[in-house]
């Protein structure tokens, strides 16, 4: 005793693909559906299809819009870690480094590590122009890539 409510369908082609959009479905008086009907078919009738429906087999072209949104999406995200942060050869080449010097503005701090900048020290700067240490910076994009002061993206993608 079968106790599947749903029959088995057999499957005749190993590739499916929806129909090209956009298509008409339409159920005709004795139930048949009528798919992909045009305005002419509409009017003779309703003619069913004697048929059932065929799915089309796999085109290449079919798939191009995806291929080219996951090759863009590939291309957008090889920089990142993987958790919203860049990774350390992006931060490496994106990173302007400058040099604290004693006559800039005087009890400036990193506001990631809160420690005022020392005479010579290297500082990252970011796109924004705000100023870190840069160990602190690279730390703190690294986990992501928002500037801690104004929260724009700290390096441009």
């Amino acid at each position: 005793m079968d106790l599947n409510p749903y029959p088995a369908v057999p499957i005749q082609l190993p590739y499916y693909s929806p129909l090209p959009y956009p298509y008409i479905w339409c159920i005709h008086q004795n139930q048949e559906i009528i798919v992909d009907a045009t305005a002419t078919d509409l009017n003779n009738n309703y003619q069913p299809i004697q048929q059932p429906p065929v799915y089309q087999t796999y085109h290449p072209h079919v798939h191009v819009d995806e291929a080219l949104i996951l090759n863009s999406f590939d291309q957008e995200t090889e920089h990142c870690n993987g958790n919203g942060g860049l990774n350390n050869n992006f931060i490496s080449k994106k990173l302007k480094v400058s040099n604290f010097r004693d006559n800039e503005e005087e009890g400036e701090v990193c506001v990631v590590c809160q420690v005022e900048f020392k005479s010579n020290e290297r500082l990252g700067v970011l796109d924004c122009k705000h100023r870190f240490h840069s160990t602190c910076i690279r730390d703190w994009l690294m986990r992501q890539n928002v500037c801690p002061l104004c929260k724009c993206q700290a390096l441009r993608l």
